[in-house]
């Protein structure tokens, strides 16, 4: 144990002693908050009107959505935002800036205390609808017609995604057991952690493979391989060692990160409702759970993919012997995944491409509507990803082993 905590301690002098890593590691947490916090910065403008800040703004809904918390969504509350609306838009000219600076000063407090204060169920209402602002205007008020337009959109969702029947009824039987009508809450905060989820894993993934690349190539690279390779400890001991200080160095820097990122999130915005239904953030989805819920069970699964990231990028540059090599591929895969994707209709080559690890991190995949059926269970595909990593990571290390073994001394 002493000496596996020795080559541990050494891994770690190496990677840190790159002043590359320290200035990717300090650049990562730097943009973290800045992701996190880009929505408060900046300033709102309608109808090339600047109404407020953005921080004014967001004071504003959170003061107006206390007002409304714990209220039920039904006819009563959605008339009231209705009327609220209403006001707004009767109110509201198209060719505004020519109106005298006393009516634009009116016009931006109308927008502050009549619109904004309602914006959170406006939000909601809009996403179950699946409507524009012009639409919603002519919308008539009635909580029946808001629950089955939801349940409408989900069908032709599952269409598009060519769900079998047992698929259907399983979701099916999920929305049967939510609450109607639900209870409003403020869930900004939580809108905002799953839309950063979908950023910061691709730049974290990149910093990782930065990181972690020369772990196993810089012995390639001074050839000291063979050497290392000749010593007591250095055909086993050696290996778990690098991989345990990877592994640990990803974690604890993904961790923090994430950490950055839900610090921001509730200092600027709060994190109100954390009990409301996990809709409200997420349309689409069935599952009965919560906002936090998701969140913490969608960042549960970006945090498993950077340790396959760590693993990955460290038997890379193993097979490789080289940096540049095995960063060109990771960084290429990963742009794959922002341009490349396959159309839903093809059903089986859609989901594991979207189980893959470049697209893994988007919210729509993590809690993706299609299902794979184990034994003749269906799991969902949150469910399913943890499982598949662990063992992917698992699979890597162990396959790795036998790589470092063999691979040095037929590399010469």
């Amino acid at each position: 144990m002493k000496q596996f905590i020795l080559l541990c301690k050494y891994e770690y002098k190496k990677i840190f002693q790159r002043k590359l890593v320290n200035i990717c590691v300090i650049s990562m947490f730097v943009l973290s908050v800045i992701i996190a916090a880009s929505p408060y910065f900046g300033s709102l403008e309608v109808n090339q009107v600047k109404i407020c800040t953005n921080a004014q703004m967001y004071e504003k809904m959170r003061e107006g959505a206390r007002i409304q918390e714990g209220r039920k969504l039904d006819t009563s509350l959605l008339e009231e935002m209705k009327a609220a609306l209403n006001q707004y838009y009767e109110n509201t000219d198209d060719d505004i800036m020519k109106l005298p600076t006393e009516q634009i000063n009116e016009w931006k407090k109308l927008y502050l205390n009549t619109y904004l204060p309602y914006w959170g169920i406006r939000t909601i209402v809009k996403s179950y609808l699946d409507c524009n602002n012009e639409e919603l205007y002519e919308w008539i008020p009635d909580e029946t017609q808001l629950y089955e337009k939801r349940a409408e959109n989900l069908e032709k969702s599952w269409m598009d995604n060519c769900l079998t029947e047992k698929e259907k009824k399983f979701w099916r039987e999920k929305e049967k057991k939510k609450e109607v009508p639900e209870t409003f809450s403020y869930t900004i905060g939580w809108f905002y952690l799953l839309k950063m989820g979908n950023e910061i894993p691709l730049f974290l993934s990149i910093v990782i493979g930065i990181c972690l690349v020369s772990v196993f190539s810089e012995e390639h690279t001074r050839k000291t391989d063979q050497v290392i390779l000749c010593t007591y400890h250095g055909r086993k001991l050696a290996y778990h060692a690098k991989m345990f200080a990877g592994i640990l160095f990803g974690l604890v820097f993904t961790l923090v990160c994430f950490v950055i990122t839900f610090v921001t999130v509730y200092i600027l915005f709060g994190l109100d409702g954390a009990n409301a239904p996990a809709q409200f953030i997420f349309t689409s989805t069935s599952a009965n759970m919560t906002c936090a819920q998701m969140v913490l069970l969608y960042y549960g699964c970006l945090l498993i993919m950077e340790l396959f990231y760590c693993v990955a990028i460290m038997i890379l540059s193993e097979i490789t012997g080289s940096n540049t090599i095995s960063l060109a591929i990771l960084i290429c895969y990963t742009m794959m995944g922002l341009f490349l994707n396959v159309p839903g209709k093809f059903r089986i080559a859609s989901q594991i491409w979207g189980y893959s690890p470049n697209k893994i991190s988007s919210i729509y995949h993590v809690f993706d509507c299609r299902m794979i059926s184990i034994a003749g269970i269906p799991y969902a595909s949150w469910q399913i990803i943890p499982v598949v990593y662990i063992l992917l990571i698992l699979m890597i290390y162990f396959i790795g082993s036998s790589v470092y073994r063999n691979h040095q001394v037929k590399g010469r």
